[in-house]
């Protein structure tokens, strides 16, 4: 019944509206045509096909990137779909690229933990080389990907790393859209509450990186202070680095004397219950409204009742997660320890991020979607940092024509496009490393994969409803769904068709 409703399209219309859409994205930017990466995969074909119905075969240009590994037959393949289509073809190998890369940046390429960075390079020169051409010839870049692939996800985190909310710290499990965090924004430095949009989640195995007990894969995206900006580096090029930390920045306000003594007086008061042995905090939801310059004085106002000492005890979480919080907000760096029932909070003056070595990993690896700033505060073995997202490689176009398509649907209209059998159910492979195929990251052929995210997230079914109507175990669906968790792409997507 689920294979039945997914192939149920009509092509036609598809087609009608698919090149209006692309004549649309090229009227509006003002651009002369379109560039499409052929791969000699269904995707790229289906892409180019329908660019030159859109537009004509004058408007359409065809590069071919291989690496050394690529086989020929996915060449040929994109060749054969050029002369087709009577487009002009530009061939760009990018192995002497890669090389120079590997070269400069002293790559070891048969080391385990350098097979993602390097396949996510690869995917990043092929994005810089379109958008030479894009450039030179005043074109936008047709992106290739399609629901199934956006479906789901890439990675960042371990799964020790949870993520600090205004319920709490959540491991990647708990998470749920909607879910606030708190962000730095890029320009001002200031500490905001912004919403999760969705979560990745996917199963990785190799080499993560170790940053003041942080664990990132290699291609995660460092957050860190650089001449006073805040900014993204990729993990992999901080290695045997000292990062300055990102910190939240701090308003240079001068209060008046009669402000400063309610603040403090507010803190100290905030602290009430203060014994021996615990410190309890009662913090109302629009303290952290206030601007770092007065929360700096409530800070003051806590430390002094609590002696002078910054190591604070209490028995409550949500109090020692306010402290927390507060630290953060005024530029402290705090470390959260519980003993037993006791929770206690340390606060420490620090600077740098430190690389500290390479460890192995096997399990899951997850990374939220935070709009507009693409960074959260996360925690790991008590310690607390902003860090960034990982942003997958192909997502560099300017419009996505078939994203609102699965895969299968995909081979359907390239059937119906005419397209060579050969290509239109060609195994799915990106050639981002020697013997790379698509189903090294998914857990199924696209034929048996399409149905479970159609019913998942088109139909709105149950894990259980799509267990039962799939014949498919019950803990593959929910590691399909765990999958899906994960923004879309790090960064606001390129326009497309339709949005799901």
């Amino acid at each position: 019944m689920i294979k039945e409703k997914l192939i149920n399209l009509d092509l036609k219309k598809e087609v009608l509206e698919i090149t209006s859409f692309i004549r649309k994205m090229v009227e509006e930017a003002g651009a002369k045509g379109t560039l499409v990466g052929l791969s000699g995969g269904v995707d790229s074909s289906v892409v180019a096909t329908l660019c030159v119905k859109a537009l004509g075969n004058d408007r359409v240009i065809g590069l071919i990137m291989p690496e050394d590994f690529t086989p020929k037959r996915d060449i040929q393949d994109a060749e054969e779909l050029a002369g087709n289509l009577k487009v002009k073809l530009i061939y760009v190998p990018i192995s002497p690229i890669v090389s120079s890369f590997i070269k400069t940046l002293n790559l070891d390429p048969l080391q385990p933990y350098q097979k993602k960075p390097l396949a996510n390079l690869r995917a990043r020169v092929r994005m810089v080389i379109l958008y030479y051409y894009a450039n030179l010839y005043n074109y936008l870049v047709a992106g290739t990907g399609d629901k199934s692939e956006d479906l789901i996800g890439y990675f960042c985190y371990d799964s020790s790393t949870r993520a600090f909310t205004k319920e709490g710290l959540k491991y990647y499990w708990e998470l749920k859209p909607g879910d606030k965090v708190l962000s730095l924004n890029l320009k001002n430095g200031r500490v905001e509450e912004k919403e999760i949009k969705k979560v990745y989640i996917f199963d990785y195995s190799g080499e993560m990186l170790s940053f003041n007990g942080f664990l990132v894969t290699p291609n995660h995206r460092m957050l860190t202070l650089s001449q006073g900006k805040l900014k993204f580096i990729r993990a992999s090029n901080c290695i045997n680095k000292s990062l300055d930390l990102p910190k939240p920045s701090q308003e240079k306000q001068e209060l008046k004397d009669n402000l400063k003594e309610y603040l403090y007086s507010l803190g100290f008061s905030l602290s009430g219950n203060l014994t021996r042995s615990n410190l309890y905090l009662q913090f109302k939801g629009t303290l952290f409204q206030l601007p770092s310059s007065h929360l700096l004085w409530i800070y003051k106002g806590i430390l002094d009742r609590n002696g002078g000492e910054e190591t604070f005890y209490t028995y409550s979480e949500e109090f020692a997660l306010n402290l927390v919080e507060l630290a953060i907000r005024i530029g402290k760096n705090p470390i959260l320890k519980k003993e037993d029932k006791l929770y206690i909070v340390k606060i420490h003056e620090l600077d740098k991020i430190n690389f500290e070595g390479y460890f192995f990993y096997s399990g899951k690896v997850w990374c939220p979607d935070v709009p507009e700033n693409h960074n959260l505060l996360v925690e790991r073995n008590g310690r607390f940092i902003f860090c960034g997202n990982t942003k997958y490689g192909d997502g560099g176009v300017d419009f996505l024509p078939i994203a609102h398509l699965y895969k299968t649907q995909v081979r359907l209209l390239a059937e119906y496009l005419g397209i060579p059998r050969h290509i239109a159910y060609k195994p799915s492979s990106p050639q981002l490393y020697p013997g790379h195929k698509a189903t090294d990251e998914i857990p199924l052929d696209y034929e048996d994969l399409d149905p479970i995210l159609y019913a998942l997230f088109d139909l709105k079914l149950s894990p259980e409803e799509v267990s039962k109507l799939t014949n498919q175990p019950l803990n593959l669906i929910q590691e399909i769904l765990e999958m899906n968790r994960k923004s879309e792409h790090k960064r606001t997507y390129p326009k497309m068709l339709k949005s799901w």
